[in-house]
């Protein structure tokens, strides 16, 4: 939802309504800026991404002489008895002026304009790999919550309505992030374990419809057998992506914790029911230090993505092959479970390294080498193919 540059500063000690650099203006959205912050949001995000910006509501832009240099767009999503959250949904910079504090002065004049309009609680999403708008974020106060948070926040029902209405039930690899909240411990274990029973509980649905509502119609349960292979199948592979992912980062010496996301449920509900297949959720490995950053880190998050997507490319290949080899069998059974998560999680991980999917392992290695991307890419789509 923002896009600050790998280097933003944090937003703390920044005037609200101090312009962010000369001869620019700090100034409310007006109904005419859809055109130039369309614009904008192509120069920010690229075309992917930008077609997802829409500028309705409030927001401010930071209009310099050569056209608008920065941009944050505010919701407020009504909650019950007549409370409401408020919700930065964008923050955009464009690329020649990054460096030069606009994200940060937007960011806090939004924020205090939502707190105006008498939002109890503020909040916003953003991509686990963007530390410029997290040092953003984190400057006013906003620190990313989990489930347990958001509910105790808004209610089971806000928490619901808030998913909803914000960009993160279509966006995997998003946080929730919550103006005024307690910084969260590390739950690694907990996180997991709900990673992979999400994914599960998903992958069930799939195989229970067959080719999904759109295709066939033609709802199939599975017996108790497939049920446990396709939840030992989730494990592995997700098991054996996070192992080696955490395996190479230890022996480059980078502390790393697993976090589970909370973005993305939509796409693979919706996938589910409508097609049968999986859009899996894995969740990744991130620097256990607060305060990293993204370009710092890339040397070894590129190389453990490549390795933890290397992985999931030798399981799928022997899971083809046992399929093939062993017919008819309990290990072509269960080679079979692991295609239902490898495949799709192959795809994500080696080839999809552009938003909305630039939480995936592909976007990593894209960024370390586009060439290893390349052929990482070939090898899945190869695999897929196969």
């Amino acid at each position: 939802m923002s896009d600050t540059g790998p280097s933003a500063p944090a937003a703390s000690g920044t005037s609200p309504d101090a312009p962010a650099e000369p001869g620019a203006e700090l100034r409310p959205v007006r109904p005419g800026d859809a055109p130039a912050i369309a614009r904008l949001a192509r120069r920010a995000f690229g075309p992917t991404e930008a077609v997802f910006v829409r500028s309705r509501g409030e927001g401010f832009v930071v209009e310099a002489p050569d056209g608008l240099a920065a941009a944050v767009l505010l919701r407020v999503i009504p909650l019950s008895r007549g409370r409401k959250a408020g919700f930065v949904s964008w923050v955009m910079t464009d690329p020649d002026h990054r460096g030069r504090g606009l994200a940060s002065a937007l960011t806090a004049r939004g924020v205090a304009r939502l707190d105006e309009m008498g939002c109890e609680r503020i909040l916003t999403e953003i991509e686990g790999h963007n530390t410029g708008s997290q040092g953003v974020f984190r400057g006013l106060g906003f620190h990313p919550v989990g489930l347990r948070t958001q509910i105790a926040a808004f209610g089971l029902a806000g928490t619901v309505s808030v998913h909803l209405r914000t960009n993160v039930i279509f966006d995997p690899g998003h946080d929730l992030w919550l103006l005024d909240a307690a910084p969260e411990p590390a739950a690694e274990g907990p996180q997991r374990l709900a990673c992979w029973g999400l994914n599960a509980a998903f992958a069930l649905m799939a195989l229970g419809l067959g080719g999904g509502l759109l295709l066939s119609g033609a709802p199939s349960w599975p017996s108790v057998m497939q049920a446990a292979f396709m939840i030992l199948a989730v494990a592995v592979t997700l098991g054996l992506r996070e192992a080696v992912m955490r395996g190479v980062a230890r022996a480059h010496g980078m502390p790393v914790r697993f976090r589970g996301w909370v973005g993305g449920w939509g796409i693979t509900a919706a996938i589910a029911l409508l097609f049968g297949s999986l859009f899996p959720l894995p969740g990744s490995v991130y620097p256990a230090a607060p305060d990293w950053r993204y370009r710092a880190a890339l040397p070894v998050l590129g190389r453990a993505a490549l390795a933890g997507t290397a992985a999931v490319a030798a399981l799928v290949a022997l899971a083809l092959w046992t399929v093939a080899a062993l017919p008819d069998t309990l290990a072509g059974a269960f080679a079979a479970s692991l295609l239902v998560i490898g495949t799709p999680l192959l795809v994500f991980d080696a080839v999809m390294a552009f938003p909305p999917f630039h939480a995936f392992n592909a976007r990593r290695i894209h960024d370390l080498h586009r060439g290893l991307w390349a052929g990482m890419a070939a090898l899945a789509l190869l695999l897929v193919l196969w």
